[in-house]
């Protein structure tokens, strides 16, 4: 797993406070991309209608353009969440890991999306399957 992306190190309270703005921009994620993938069976489906129906043509292009810009702001709010610091795993279970130090090596602290604070964690290369209660969200360091 990759570290690209962020440098910032996170201790568990203020990975926590970071939970509901997350939360909102998962959430406006998540609809973006419904409709991202809305428009794109609608462009599918024009590109097929269009050899028969020529006036559907502005109507395509109307809808790619749309489809483009959709496509900008899901980047766009990626960008955003990194910027946070944070790491987005997976939008649909709105996963999100920050990284922390923890007996001097490097872990993430990892939520999910409903969780209302930061209770755990896993190694770099272990992921959501290995995740650990946290114990002592004290021993977890930003530096």
């Amino acid at each position: 797993m990759s570290l690209i992306g962020t440098n910032k190190l996170f201790n568990v309270q203020d990975a926590s406070k970071l939970i509901p703005e997350l939360t909102v921009m998962i959430d406006e994620f998540r609809d973006r991309k419904n409709n991202f993938l809305k428009l794109n069976n609608e462009v599918i489906e024009l590109r097929g209608m269009i050899e028969v129906d020529e006036y559907r043509k502005e109507e395509l292009s109307n809808k790619e353009r749309i489809l483009k810009a959709t496509a900008a702001e899901l980047e766009n709010l990626i960008l955003q969440i990194r910027d946070l610091g944070c790491q987005l795993k997976d939008p649909e279970a709105g996963l999100v890991d920050f990284i922390s130090v923890y007996k001097g090596k490097k872990v993430f602290l990892c939520w999910r999306q409903g969780e209302e604070e930061i209770t755990w964690y896993h190694d770099i290369n272990s992921g959501f399957s290995g995740r650990k209660m946290i114990e002592y969200p004290e021993e977890f360091k930003n530096n």
